[in-house]
């Protein structure tokens, strides 16, 4: 499908998310599935992702074009952010087909795994904290649960507090029987190793299925009309999304996957 044999795309996301960041790896990696000469041109997380980069020896010789991913539907319930992304990218550069001609080619974040020997997997490892773009992400009882972790002698590590990144973060979340966390860029990195035992707690400003369709996550939520709202600020509801998913149902969700674990 490549159009332009003397030349190669260089994808980037103007923004300085993480999740987006990631996101434009995965659709990266789908468009060169597909036959369309791209690479990603994000420097900071190159050596994070295993995707063709702009600085790859294949591409030498041939004339980059710079191209800002950007999203546009993510009010259209028939689009998730790759295909979104996706969608922008070809409307914008006038390429001669449709998303539907783009097989999805991935269920995950095509990472770099390292091997870190010392790191010894815990029942639950959370991540707790998503970025500042909007407060509406998090979930306020990240510390009753633990305490009910701890009654209940169910390990944990949480590798938000313990600011625990990159590489060891892949090492906690691959080698710990349950991966807890939120609608975050973390949630996207930790995706490849999630596969039934990854669980997400969805609030409402924007829908699983849009940000996590592609991956293998299950969801727990609390239904609100008002989703999604895509607010930073202001919300009339108090958080309900959030706030009303009790520390006491998140606890038998986890309890009753870590005895689904350990019977497999």
């Amino acid at each position: 499908m490549n159009l332009e044999n003397n030349t190669f795309y260089k994808l980037w996301w103007g923004g300085d998310t993480f999740g987006d960041r990631l996101s434009v790896a995965i659709v990266v990696q789908i468009l060169s599935d597909n036959g369309i000469k791209c690479a990603l041109d994000m420097p900071p997380i190159h050596r994070l992702v295993d995707v063709p980069k702009a600085s790859d020896p294949q591409f030498e010789g041939l004339t980059g074009i710079s191209h800002r991913m950007n999203r546009t539907k993510q009010r259209d319930p028939t689009f998730n952010i790759h295909t979104d992304l996706i969608h922008h990218f070809i409307k914008s550069r006038n390429l001669p087909f449709e998303i539907e001609d783009i097989n999805l080619t991935l269920d995950h974040v095509p990472v770099i795994y390292h091997e870190i020997d010392k790191i010894i997997g815990v029942d639950v490892a959370i991540a707790s904290q998503t970025g500042n773009w909007t407060p509406y992400k998090a979930w306020p009882y990240f510390k009753e649960l633990k305490h009910l972790f701890n009654q209940n002698n169910i390990s944990y590590i949480d590798l938000s507090e313990n600011e625990i990144k990159n590489f060891e973060f892949l090492n906690y979340v691959k080698k710990s029987k349950i991966y807890l966390g939120l609608d975050s860029g973390t949630s996207h990195y930790a995706s490849k190793f999630i596969k039934h035992k990854g669980f997400i707690i969805q609030g409402g400003f924007t829908t699983f299925e849009y940000w996590g369709s592609l991956y293998n996550y299950q969801k727990i939520e609390s239904p609100v009309s008002c989703s999604p709202c895509y607010k930073r600020k202001g919300c009339e509801y108090s958080h309900a999304c959030m706030v009303n998913i009790s520390p006491q149902h998140v606890y038998e969700v986890i309890k009753q996957a870590l005895i689904n674990y350990d019977k497999s």
